[in-house]
C-alpha cells in the first residue's frame, strides 16, 4: 500500500494487519523523548514550522557550513512525524521522516551537549539508515540542540547540524562548543521573530459566524470543526466603498472570503467578474502556490510567479476574511480535506463566472468577457504550469466537505 504527500513513506502490511515503515529490516528508529507532548507544544508555540526562508537563519546555516568546512548545514525542527528544515545549505530535501533524521537522536541527549557521529557506517544506530546509504549519504554528523526555556525547563525543539559525506577522525570539544554557540544564536533569532497575538476567542466566534454566512450564501456545506480551524487563521478586513482590496501586481499570496458587500474585478477599467457576498477569490492562487510548494519550488520563485493580474475594488462597504498562504499551507498539511474545500470553492466560483458572462445585459453594461476561462485568468494570480497535486487523504478531525446543489438564489449580484 502506498500513501502520498510530502511526508509519505512506502508502507507494507505485517501479518497481524498493522502498518510498519518500509525501512531496512535491521534499522531501529529512535524512541520518543519522555517529554514529547510538552516539547511539541513548545515547538508549535514558536509558529515557525512551514514558514518561508528567512535571511537570518540562512546566514547562520551558511556560517556553520563554512566555519566547520562541512558539506552541508541544517537548521532542523523535529515535529511529530518529520524533521523540517528551516534553513539548509548543501542539502536538497526540505524535510525527512522523523524516524531516519539524525537530529531525532539529539532529542534524547541527557546532557544537552552536541550529538556527534564520526562515522555513521560504523555506528549501529545509523549503518542501516536510509540517509546513510542513500544518494546524499551522510557519514559524519554533529548537531547542537536548539534549547528553548519554559518554566525552568529546557526543551529541545531541533538542531543546528553539520554533515559530511566522509567520516571524520574527531570533533574536538572546542568545535562542539562553538557549534552550541551558533545554535543559541538560532534560538535567539526564533525568539525575536514577530508572533501572532494570542487567539481572541470572541474574535474567533465572530469570524466563525462570518464564515458560516459565507458558506451558506455559496451553498457549500462545511463541517463546523473545519470552519473553526479556518476562523482561527483568518484575519478580518473592512474595505470601504470604491477602495481597492488588491491591485494588479500585488503578491497573490492570500485568498479572501467576502462575507458582506460586493466587489468588482477589473482590468484597465473593464469589469471582468462580479463578486457578491458569499464569493471567494484568490483560492486558485493559493492552490497553485501549494502545488509549487509540494513540488519543492523555492519560496522566491513561488512569490515571483504568483502576482495579481487585475484589480479587485469594493462596490460598497465590504467585510472580508483574509487567509494567507503562510497559514493555508500548514492548514493543508495538517488537514488535507482543506484541499477539497478549495476545489469546491473554485467550482462554485467558476459556475458564477459562467452565469455572469452569459448575462447579455451585464455584458452590454460592463463589457464582460464571454469566456469563463478569460475571466478566471485575470481575477487570479498568474498561474504556474500544473504541478503535482497535494494529497487529499483525510486526516485530523472529522472535517467533511460537500458542495450543495446550486439553487437559483445563490447570492449572485444582479
Amino acid at each position: 500500500r502506498r500513501s502520498s504527500g510530502p511526508e509519505a513513506i512506502e508502507q507494507i502490511w505485517t501479518g497481524d494487519g498493522a502498518h510498519c515503515s518500509h525501512w531496512h529490516p535491521l534499522f531501529v528508529p529512535p524512541p520518543l523523548p519522555l517529554n514529547e507532548e510538552q516539547r511539541l507544544k513548545v515547538l508549535r508555540e514558536q509558529e515557525i514550522l512551514d514558514t518561508a526562508d528567512e535571511e537570518q537563519f540562512d546566514s547562520l546555516a551558511l556560517l556553520a557550513k563554512k566555519a566547520f568546512q562541512a558539506d552541508s548545514a541544517l537548521i532542523s525542527l523535529v515535529d511529530g512525524s518529520r524533521a523540517w528544515f528551516k534553513a539548509r545549505v548543501g542539502f536538497s530535501a526540505r524535510e525527512v521522516h522523523r524516524d531516519i533524521a539524525f537530529c531525532s537522536h539529539a532529542l534524547l541527549q541527557e546532557d544537552l551537549e552536541p550529538f556527534v557521529v564520526l562515522d555513521a557506517a560504523e555506528d549501529d544506530r545509523f549503518r542501516f539508515n536510509q540517509l546513510t546509504t542513500g544518494p546524499e549519504a551522510i557519514a559524519f554528523y554533529a548537531g547542537a540542540p536548539l534549547l528553548v526555556h519554559r518554566d525552568g525547563t529546557q526543551y529541545v525543539i531541533g538542531c543546528l547540524s553539520i554533515c559530511d559525506r566522509a567520516p571524520r577522525d574527531a570533533f574536538p570539544p572546542t568545535e562542539a562548543a562553538y557549534l552550541a554557540v551558533l545554535a543559541s544564536a538560532v534560538v535567539r533569532e526564533m525568539e525575536l521573530r514577530p508572533r501572532r497575538p494570542a487567539i481572541d476567542q470572541e474574535g474567533v466566534a465572530e469570524r466563525v459566524m462570518m464564515l458560516e454566512n459565507f458558506f451558506a450564501r455559496s451553498n457549500i456545506h462545511v463541517e463546523p470543526s473545519l470552519i473553526q480551524i479556518i476562523a482561527q487563521k483568518a484575519e478580518p478586513r473592512v474595505v470601504q466603498s470604491e477602495h481597492f482590496v488588491t491591485r494588479r501586481g500585488d503578491p497573490g499570496d492570500s485568498m479572501y472570503f467576502l462575507s458582506r458587500g460586493s466587489c468588482s474585478c477589473t482590468l484597465n477599467g473593464r469589469e471582468l467578474e462580479r463578486l457578491p457576498a458569499g464569493a471567494c477569490f484568490g483560492e486558485l492562487a493559493i492552490m497553485n502556490m501549494c502545488r509549487m510548494r509540494a513540488a519543492n519550488v523555492n519560496e522566491k520563485t513561488i512569490q515571483k510567479r504568483c502576482v495579481r493580474s487585475a484589480d479587485v475594488r469594493a462596490r460598497e462597504r465590504c467585510e472580508l476574511l483574509q487567509v494567507s498562504f503562510r497559514d493555508a499551507w500548514p492548514l493543508l498539511h495538517k488537514y488535507p480535506v482543506f484541499w477539497k474545500l478549495l476545489e469546491a470553492i473554485s467550482d462554485t466560483r467558476m459556475q458564477r463566472i459562467s452565469r455572469f458572462s452569459d448575462d447579455s445585459s451585464d455584458q452590454a453594461e460592463h463589457g464582460v468577457k464571454d469566456s469563463r476561462g478569460s475571466a478566471e485568468s485575470f481575477s487570479e494570480a498568474s498561474a504556474a504550469p500544473a504541478l503535482p497535486e497535494v494529497s487529499s487523504s483525510t486526516n485530523g478531525p472529522d472535517t467533511r466537505v460537500s458542495k450543495s446543489p446550486q439553487g437559483p438564489d445563490s447570492g449572485e449580484a444582479t
